[in-house]
């Protein structure tokens, strides 16, 4: 997956291209965004390059593989994918958008996944801290 920036139109801050295989993250975004927020915007729409990745191997997928649990989903993303619905400022179409189970998971992931990444950070950060002071700082034992 190529991860580039662009001008995405104000309202887009990122989005996934699966012809392309790409990302492509809003150029004033990534300069003026929180970075937790830039994190999470990146895992979102990198969520959506796993459902279409997942997608094409259920398409390839034997009938028996197709009822494995990783694939439980791909019946409905491959619904939305061939109906995707683009948000706009229109609030019906923006929640048209905002209800599809492809964006709902995407954000339920990039969401959680964020605070994993922190306490990865912090984690790695205190030990670091242990290393070069030979004792325990933040209250981490």
């Amino acid at each position: 997956i190529h991860v580039e920036t662009g001008d995405l139109n104000g309202n887009t801050l990122g989005q996934y291209n699966d012809t392309e295989k790409k990302v492509v993250m809003d150029s004033l975004f990534l300069g003026e965004g929180e970075a937790s927020k830039v994190l999470e915007v990146t895992l979102h729409e990198m969520y959506h390059a796993w459902q279409y990745r997942l997608v094409r191997l259920y398409l390839d997928a034997s009938e028996s593989e197709k009822t494995m649990r990783v694939f439980m989903y791909c019946q409905e993303y491959l619904r939305e994918m061939n109906d995707y619905k683009h948000g706009s400022d229109d609030p019906e179409e923006f929640m048209e958008y905002y209800g599809q189970y492809m964006e709902k998971q995407a954000r339920a992931y990039s969401e959680s996944a964020v605070f994993e990444y922190y306490d990865q950070m912090d984690e790695i950060y205190y030990q670091r801290q242990e290393e070069i002071y030979g004792e325990a700082v933040g209250g981490i034992q």
